[in-house]
Formats: C-alpha cells, sequence, structure tokens
C-alpha cells in the first residue's frame, strides 16, 4: 500500500521508494526496475541497464519483505524532497531520458533506492489523442501516436536528447542487458554473502562438534 512506501521513508535511509506500473488494456507488469553499471563495452564508455535484476538480487529491506534495494524504478514513486533537491531535483535539460538521469544522479550522491513489487499503477493511454486545447481534429490526428507525422518528431526528439544525455554523462553507448544478468559488482557481492554464509554455517557446525 503506499502507506508502506511512506513508513520506508520515514523509518529507514531510504531517498525513494518506487513502485511498478501495470498496462491498462491487460493488467500486465512493466518490468523497468534495475540496476545500472558503468563500464567500457566494445572500447567505448557505456551505461548498462538490467532490467529485473533488483528482483533478482533479493536484497530486502529489513521489516519490509515485498521491498528489495534498486537504483531505478519507474516514475510511480515516493521520495524525500530534500534529498531530491539535493540532486538538483529534474533535469531542464532533458525532456526526454530526463528519468534515467535523475536516477543516475542519486546514483552517483549514494542514494539509497527501493522498489516494493506490490505497489504499482495502472497505466493507460489512447492512439486517438487528447484535445485538451481545442485545437480540432484534424491537429489531433496528426498528433496521435498511429500518426506518421507525430513518430518522425518523436523519434527526432528522442535522438536530439539521446546525444545530450550521452553527453551529459560522458558516454557512447546505453545497453539495455537481458532480463537474466546481474551487474558484475551486484553478482560479486551475491557471491561473497553466499562465501560468507557458508564460512559462518562451517564454524557453526565445527562448534557443535567439538
Amino acid at each position: 500500500s503506499l502507506m508502506t512506501l511512506v513508513e520506508i521513508l520515514d523509518t529507514t535511509d531510504t531517498t525513494l521508494v518506487g513502485g511498478s506500473h501495470r498496462l491498462f488494456e491487460n493488467n500486465s507488469p512493466f518490468n523497468f526496475e534495475g540496476f545500472m553499471e558503468f563500464g567500457m563495452v566494445d572500447d567505448m564508455p557505456s551505461l548498462s541497464y538490467y532490467p529485473g535484476s533488483c528482483k533478482r538480487a533479493n536484497w530486502t529491506i529489513p521489516g519490509f519483505p515485498g521491498c528489495v534495494r534498486c537504483e531505478l524504478t519507474t516514475n510511480v514513486f515516493l521520495a524525500k524532497t530534500q534529498d531530491v533537491l539535493e540532486i538538483g531535483g529534474w533535469s531542464n535539460e532533458l525532456k526526454i531520458a530526463e528519468h534515467r538521469d535523475f536516477f543516475m544522479r542519486l546514483k552517483a550522491k549514494d542514494k539509497k533506492v527501493a522498489f516494493c513489487k506490490e505497489f504499482f499503477v495502472l497505466n493507460g493511454h489512447t492512439d486517438e489523442g487528447i484535445d485538451l486545447l481545442g485545437l480540432g481534429k484534424e491537429f489531433i490526428g496528426r498528433m496521435s501516436h498511429k500518426s506518421e507525422h507525430f513518430r518522425d518528431k518523436r523519434w527526432n526528439r528522442f535522438d536530439q536528447m539521446k546525444r545530450r544525455f550521452h553527453n551529459l554523462w560522458n558516454i557512447q553507448n546505453c545497453i539495455l542487458v537481458g532480463e537474466k544478468q546481474l551487474p558484475d559488482w551486484v553478482q560479486n557481492r551475491i557471491d561473497a554473502e553466499r562465501s560468507s554464509l557458508r564460512k559462518a554455517l562451517q564454524n557453526l557446525s565445527s562448534d557443535e562438534v567439538s
């Protein structure tokens, strides 16, 4: 529930607690949450994004079994206002890709993010467009998702913002990694935790034998 997000913000050092959205048409979840990683890929400075990785890593927030540590969620979230102001809020330079930039700045400032699996909103839109300004059906038709004019304008805008985003973060590429993979730093931490647990169990067994 919404109060779970509030409680996490009030009782832990978490800066932002996010959820997911589901498609209004069929209630299917959109798996957006994940970890990010900077590194060299094919000799190019790159940002890799691992959708679904937070649920796989399963670093549960103590006292909140349905919520896990994460780095990127959808725009469905609650956050501590002061922490958001500290990182500069939403970018004034980016009109597309501003969401990823926002979460990257949280990561750069070591702000903690959580993802609650059961919290979601329904996300729906129309391909026909909505006339909020009374501009008429002809204009709205040109700006609907089905319109080639709309698609061309949107993709041109996206390419422009993508180049600006890359320049801001000094990268040459953004890579979407398969859902079954984890960033190296996450996998290394999981391996270390498992190794530590095995040693603790071995020591416990040795103490019981002696």
